[in-house]
């Protein structure tokens, strides 16, 4: 996403050796002295330096004597509220995909390596890709979501489950299940980025394999027709 918007490095704080530091030092010697900033580009409400002391007019301050430009971005607002990563954080967690889209610019989604799984779904002809859940992903409410599937340069529809299968396991990890709707490939070992479009249903635990099986083709109906008027 980054790349697609220009930049060509990305670099990752190592906050333990930062958090420490003065507000004056931070600049000093890290935007100054080891990165030899020319520009910094931050909110209007961002804090710095041990203890958050320092705000936008310190920042602005101590700068302006290295020769570094200070650019603070205003907030944006959308539907009445701030937009701010601890709303779309939270609409995602509820499930509220399309609202959490809408303020990200973006669909949310991910890129992760197609793994075997019990491979259960390709018996009721709803073969699914597995995709395990990393640790630190903000991960939906576990449910059924209308979704795309990058498969060899074509966005193609899907019916994703993300979730714990607690019809089949009583104790797995967070996963992502995908049935690519018209799709047969052998897809195991690929990095397939997907999106999320659409909430469907919340997950839950079946009576029996049948019962899943039906949902999966409710399911993946609701899936076509929301694509067909989307």
């Amino acid at each position: 996403m980054l790349g697609g918007m220009g930049f060509e490095y990305a670099l990752t704080a190592d906050f333990a050796e930062l958090k420490d530091m003065s507000a004056e030092d931070f600049v000093k010697q890290v935007l100054k002295g080891r990165l030899n900033t020319r520009c910094v580009v931050c909110g209007e409400d961002f804090r710095f330096g041990r203890g958050g002391a320092g705000d936008v007019n310190a920042l602005r301050e101590i700068c302006g004597g290295l020769g570094i430009e200070v650019r603070a971005v205003k907030k944006l607002s959308l539907g009445g509220a701030e937009v701010s990563s601890t709303r779309i954080r939270a609409l995602i967690e509820r499930g509220e995909i399309a609202a959490a889209n809408e303020l990200l610019g973006r669909r949310y989604g991910y890129t992760i390596k197609v793994e075997h799984g019990a491979q259960l779904g390709r018996t009721w002809n709803f073969p699914t890709i597995n995709q395990p859940l990393p640790k630190g992903l903000v991960l939906p409410r576990f449910g059924v979501y209308a979704a795309k599937v990058l498969v060899d340069g074509e966005w193609l529809a899907g019916v994703t489950n993300i979730g714990v299968k607690p019809t089949v396991s009583k104790s797995a990890p967070p996963l992502a299940e995908t049935f690519i709707i018209g799709c047969h490939e052998d897809l195991y070992g690929k990095a397939l980025p997907i999106e999320l479009y659409e909430f469907v249903r919340p997950e839950r635990v079946f009576a029996n394999f049948g019962e899943l099986r039906d949902e999966i083709a409710r399911n993946t109906e609701q899936v076509k027709e929301y694509f067909k008027h989307s």
